[in-house]
C-alpha cells in the first residue's frame, strides 16, 4: 500500500481513532561548518489527547557538544495532523523534513511500511519475550495495539560520524530530557522517523490472566457501531493449530474468555471492511524444551564458477571450486531485517549471560566461576531433575565437593568421570599400586566430606588402560526425566576455570554430549575404573 493511501486509511477514515493534532519530538545533530541539521531520531505520536498546537520548545537548554564535529539538540512541538501528513509524505520524496523554516537531512530514507504492535502478556512466555520497538521506545510490553509508520534511514552519514561512545553520550542526554527512547539498544532505528498511531476507538481491559485462564473485557466507541468487527481466536502448540474460531461482534461491550491451557493464544479483533487490526494479543503458555530460536530474513543468492589453485603440504596441486554469493534486488529490502537480526543476536547474548547460559572470565576469576557453576546447578532444578553428570579429564574429589555437592536437589544422583592417565601425565598407568594409592586418597576425601547418612548418591570413575577412550572437553550435564537435558561446556577444568581466560556456556544440542558420556560410562563399568561409590 502506498504511503499516501495508508496514511489516509489510518488517520482520516476514523476507523482506529480520531486525531487532530500530533506531538513531534526531534533529536537532531548539528554538524560543524554546515548549515543543515541531521536527523538522529524523530518521533511523532498522533492522539486525541493533544487538543491544540504548541510552539516548538527545546528539551536541551542549548546545543550540547558531543564531539568536535557536531552538537546535539532536542525539540518538541505539537502540530495539526494535516500539516504532519503533508510533511511526512514530502519527506519520503525529498529526503528532507521541512517544516516552517527548518530543514532536516534524513540521510537516505525510504518508506518501511506500517507495522501493528500487539500486546504480549508479560506474565508468560519462555524468556520474557518482548517486542523491541515497544520496550525500547515506550518502556513496556503490555501497551501494544498501535500502528507504527516509519521512514527508515540508510544512515551512511550517521555511521561515518558516530561511534559507540557518541551513541552512549547522546543516550544520556535523551534520558536527561525525560524521553524514554533507548536508541542505544535500538541502534537500527537511529536516523529514522517513527510515527505512532494508537488504536483509540477500541479498549481492552484484562480481567484475569493466570493459571485459571484469560478473561478480557472489550468495549468499542459508538463511531464503530456501523462497522462489522471480526473476532478471531487461535490456539497453537508444537506448530499445530488446536483451536480456531471467528465470529462477528454483536454488541459494543463483550468479554473474551479462554480456559487455562498450555498453548500460544492469539486473539485478534479487526475491522472487516478495511481488514485493519484493532486489537491483537499473544498469551504464550506453552512448555518449551529448547533454549532459543532464530529467524533470518530471506536472501536470494547465486554462485559463479570461480576457482582457487594452490599447492598443499604434500606438494600436490589443489583446485578448489569457490562459492560467490550475492543478493538480487534492491538492497533496502534487506536493511531493516538485517539490522533486526543483529539486534536479536545481541539480545540473545545478553539473555544468555543474564540467565547463566554464557559466562566469560578473563583472569583471576576462579572463585566466581565456581560460584557460577553452583548457581547453574541450583537455578536449573526442575521437578524431574534426576542426576548430574560431570566429565573432566583432571576432575578430583575436591572439584566435586566444591561444585556438585552444593546442588540443593534432594536425593540427587551424581556420576563423574575423570582420566587418571591425564592427571599423572602418562599414556599408560605404571602399575595397579599407583592407581590404588590415587583411588584411596580420592575416596578418603569424599568419605570425610559426606556423612554416613546422606541423600547424595555419588559414583566416581576414571578411564584407564583399555577401558574407555581419551577425552579432552569438560562438561557438566543436568539430566531430566521429561525435560530436555541441559549441558554446559566448562572451557577448562574445574580446578582452573576462571584463572585464565575461559568461557562457560550452554550447549545448544546436549544430546551430542550426553551420548558420549553414556558411552564412556558403559565402557568403564569394570572395577578397575571405580574410584568411589557410596550406594
Amino acid at each position: 500500500m502506498e504511503l499516501q493511501q495508508l496514511i489516509n486509511l489510518l488517520l482520516k477514515d476514523n476507523i482506529i481513532g480520531s486525531y487532530e493534532y500530533c506531538e513531534v519530538v526531534q533529536i537532531l545533530l548539528l554538524p560543524k561548518n554546515n548549515n543543515y541539521a541531521l536527523n538522529y531520531f524523530t518521533h511523532i505520536e498522533c492522539s486525541s489527547r493533544f487538543k491544540s498546537a504548541v510552539d516548538e520548545s527545546y528539551l536541551t537548554s542549548k546545543p550540547i557538544t558531543i564531539s568536535n564535529d557536531f552538537k546535539l539538540c532536542i525539540t518538541k512541538k505539537i502540530i495539526p495532523v494535516n500539516e504532519f501528513v503533508s510533511t511526512f509524505i514530502s519527506a519520503e520524496n525529498t529526503n528532507q523534513w521541512i517544516y516552517g523554516h527548518k530543514v532536516v537531512d534524513l540521510d537516505q530514507c525510504f518508506y518501511a511500511g506500517a507495522k501493528f504492535i500487539p500486546e504480549i502478556d508479560p506474565t508468560s512466555s519462555k524468556y520474557g519475550q518482548f517486542i523491541p520497538l515497544e520496550r525500547y521506545l515506550y518502556g513496556g510490553n503490555f501497551n501494544g495495539n498501535y500502528y507504527i509508520v516509519e521512514l527508515f534511514s540508510k544512515k551512511e552519514k550517521l555511521l561515518s560520524m558516530l561511534t559507540k561512545d557518541h551513541i552512549a553520550k547522546i543516550q544520556s542526554h535523551i534520558n536527561a530530557a525525560g524521553l524514554f527512547y533507548k536508541l542505544s539498544a535500538l541502534e537500527d532505528r537511529i536516523g529514522n522517523i517513527v510515527c505512532k498511531i494508537p488504536v483509540e476507538n477500541l479498549h481492552v481491559t484484562p480481567k484475569l490472566l493466570n493459571e485459571q485462564g484469560i478473561i478480557l473485557n472489550v468495549e468499542y466507541m459508538p463511531c464503530l457501531s456501523d462497522k462489522k468487527l471480526l473476532k478471531i481466536i487461535e490456539q497453537r502448540s508444537d506448530g499445530l493449530i488446536y483451536y480456531f474460531n471467528t465470529s462477528f461482534v454483536e454488541s459494543n461491550s463483550f468479554p473474551i474468555k479462554l480456559s487455562a491451557n498450555q498453548m500460544t493464544n492469539l486473539i485478534t479483533i479487526l475491522d472487516f471492511s478495511s481488514r485493519l487490526p484493532l486489537y491483537s494479543a499473544v498469551f504464550d503458555y506453552t512448555r518449551h524444551y529448547g533454549y532459543f530460536s532464530h529467524i533470518t530474513p530471506p536472501l536470494i543468492c547465486g554462485g559463479s564458477p570461480d576457482e582457487r589453485e594452490f599447492i598443499d603440504m604434500n606438494q600436490k596441486s589443489i583446485k578448489l571450486p569457490l562459492k560467490t554469493l550475492t543478493y538480487h534486488g534492491e538492497l533496502i529490502e534487506f536493511i531493516e531485517e538485517g539490522n533486526a537480526i543483529k539486534r536479536q543476536t545481541h539480545l540473545e547474548e545478553n539473555w544468555m549471560q543474564e540467565h547463566g547460559y554464557l559466562k566469560i572470565y578473563k583472569s583471576q576469576s576462579h572463585a566466581q566461576a565456581i560460584q557460577d557453576i553452583r548457581d547453574i546447578l541450583n537455578n536449573n532444578i526442575l521437578f524431574d531433575l534426576e542426576e548430574i553428570c560431570v566429565i573432566d579429564p583432571y576432575l578430583s574429589a575436591g572439584d566435586l565437593i566444591n561444585t556438585v555437592l552444593f546442588c540443593k536437589k534432594y536425593n540427587i544422583k551424581i556420576r563423574a568421570l575423570t582420566s587418571y592417565n591425564k592427571i599423572h601425565n602418562n599414556l599408560i598407568t605404571a602399575n595397579d599400586s599407583d592407581f590404588l594409592g590415587f583411588k584411596q586418597g580420592q575416596s578418603e576425601i569424599l568419605a570425610r566430606s559426606l556423612s554416613n547418612v546422606t541423600d547424595l548418591k555419588i559414583e566416581f570413575r576414571t578411564i584407564r588402560d583399555n577401558f574407555g577412550f581419551a577425552f579432552h572437553d569438560r562438561f557438566i550435564m543436568m539430566r531430566y526425566k521429561i525435560n530436555r537435558d541441559r549441558v554446559w561446556s566448562l572451557g577448562s577444568s574445574i580446578n582452573s576455570i576462571g584463572k585464565e581466560h575461559s568461557i562457560l556456556h550452554i550447549v545448544s544440542i546436549p544430546e551430542t554430549v550426553t551420548s558420549i558420556f553414556d558411552e564412556l560410562w558403559e565402557l568403564t563399568q569394570d572395577t578397575k575404573c571405580l574410584i568411589y561409590k557410596n550406594f
